[in-house]
């Protein structure tokens, strides 16, 4: 009978900081259309909180997608996602994307300036194929996750043939892109 055997070990500091079940520095997302989008928040003195969205950009949105498990991410409009409550832990976010840990990235603990409607909403994607042949990418749209669907073949993006294209291949794209659904599939000739 073969077990495996998991040990974790802890530093006195790691083990200060576990709180009921969460070690400080945690993050998560919630309120969001998908598990993989939503408002940020991050674990700090005991209770979750946000991240204000001041000088938050793609390359921030991209450190805490990686620390959630995911490949990439981007930010959301602050009106695609809904306004948190309680603490704002972070604000004025400065990541370089070399940063394997949100906390690891310049920032300021002050968000007295910050208000709620100014909390920090992310979109992640599973996929880390778009710097690869094969790799998929929106652009054009209105918005991140709307536009026109484009392929990297042979070191250069292109667009893709609407001709037998179908909400089959649509669902797949989308997939592969971190997305869970089609909403809506146009095809211009």
């Amino acid at each position: 009978m073969n077990q495996l055997i998991w040990i974790v070990f802890l530093t006195e500091i790691e083990l200060a900081l576990l709180v009921s079940g969460q070690l400080s520095g945690s993050l998560r997302l919630t309120a969001g259309y998908a598990a993989n989008a939503g408002r940020l928040e991050i674990f700090h003195n005991g209770e979750w909180g946000t991240v204000c969205d001041n000088h938050f950009d793609n390359i921030d949105a991209t450190v805490a997608c990686k620390e959630l498990g995911y490949c990439s991410g981007i930010m959301h409009q602050a009106d695609r996602i809904s306004d948190g409550h309680g603490a704002i832990w972070l604000t004025d976010l400065n990541c370089t994307g070399s940063e394997r840990k949100l906390l690891h990235c310049a920032y300021n603990a002050d968000s007295t300036r910050c208000r709620h409607y100014e909390d920090v909403g992310i979109h992640c994607f599973l996929s880390c194929s778009t710097e690869e042949d094969g790799g998929l990418r929106i652009t054009a749209g209105y918005a991140g996750h709307q536009g026109r669907l484009e392929v990297k073949y042979r070191g250069e993006w292109g667009t893709v043939c609407g001709d037998h294209f179908g909400n089959v291949d649509a669902e797949v794209a989308c997939r592969q892109l971190g997305y869970w659904f089609v909403s809506r599939l146009n095809i211009i000739h």
